[in-house]
């Protein structure tokens, strides 16, 4: 009886867990945080719940509990791509890049051919000040998606790193290419 009571409920965590993703998907974050904050509040605990709990949060103006949440999700799933991606973003979001360089430097390690993960570590850089390894986080999320229709922009975002640090030739360069 025991072993059909736990796969009953670990059926409905899985449905509960699919028809939230299926509300992220469809732009309804409102209706995915009801969903997923009730089976928080039950007690449920999962990696992909705590993620999509995690996003629904932040998109429902909670900033505080999206990044306990997605902190969660790491616990339970060290090293999960999505909850870094977006713990990063938030926290970068949230005038935390020092605490998002953590993670988004984690996720770019982990997963160096992501784009995703560059971009957000070179923003988090540029926004604590550290001019180089912003630089150079953009050139990597460049040279790995160089027809990617954000290049131009991350090429003037280059090009204004390289005027900072006096760079000129660089940064004509970089702007030229935009």
């Amino acid at each position: 009886m025991i072993c059909t009571m736990q796969a009953h409920k670990s059926n409905s965590l899985e449905s509960i867990i699919s028809r939230s993703r299926e509300l992220v998907q469809s732009g309804d974050y409102k209706q995915a945080y009801k969903l997923s904050r009730k089976a928080v509040a039950s007690g449920a605990s999962d990696a992909d719940l705590s993620l999509i709990y995690g996003v629904c949060a932040y998109a429902n103006a909670n900033p505080s509990e999206a990044i306990k949440s997605l902190r969660k999700a790491l616990r339970l799933r060290p090293g999960f791509k999505d909850a870094l991606f977006n713990l990063g973003r938030i926290l970068l979001a949230c005038g935390k890049p020092e605490d998002a360089i953590d993670h988004l430097s984690r996720l770019a390690t982990d997963h160096p051919d992501f784009p995703g993960a560059q971009t957000n570590l070179a923003a988090a850089y540029y926004s604590s000040g550290q001019l180089e390894p912003a630089g150079v986080a953009y050139q990597k999320a460049i040279d790995l998606a160089p027809e990617n229709p954000e290049t131009a922009e991350l090429y003037n975002l280059l090009g204004s790193i390289y005027r900072e640090r006096e760079a000129n030739a660089l940064s004509e360069k970089a702007f030229r290419k935009a």
